[in-house]
């Protein structure tokens, strides 16, 4: 890391992974981040503001992907308001002018109640 004031950052993905890879999730104790300087060497110094800091406290920025399933699907037909496609095996869009108007929507629906709120 430079020596420069100013925003740092560090890329901890491959950590975090290499931490919960094959791991039940939260069965090990969380000891966090530590920052240091190198091992050796002459001199070194780097001071960053503390959580307990009015301004630039430390903060982390988690990044994730929850893959969704669909719960649910269908969709509508405008010649076939009253018909139930909940059950059908292909979801249909389509947009058609003319004699053979037919437009038609698909709807999914997902369980979003694996995603934390924000803080």
């Amino acid at each position: 890391m430079d020596s420069q004031l100013g925003l740092k950052s560090w890329d901890v993905t491959a950590l975090v992974q290499g931490y919960w890879l094959g791991r039940a999730f939260g069965a090990s104790p969380n000891f966090g981040l530590e920052l240091r300087g190198p091992e050796t060497g002459s001199f070194y110094l780097r001071s960053f503001y503390a959580s307990e800091a009015k301004q630039y406290r430390p903060y982390l920025i988690v990044s994730y992907s929850l893959p969704l399933e669909a719960v649910g699907d269908a969709y509508v037909s405008e010649v076939q308001p009253a018909t139930n496609f909940g059950s059908a095996t292909k979801l249909s869009v389509q947009n058609a002018d003319g004699e053979l108007a037919d437009d038609r929507r698909s709807y999914l629906g997902f369980d979003l109640s694996a995603i934390p709120p924000r803080l």
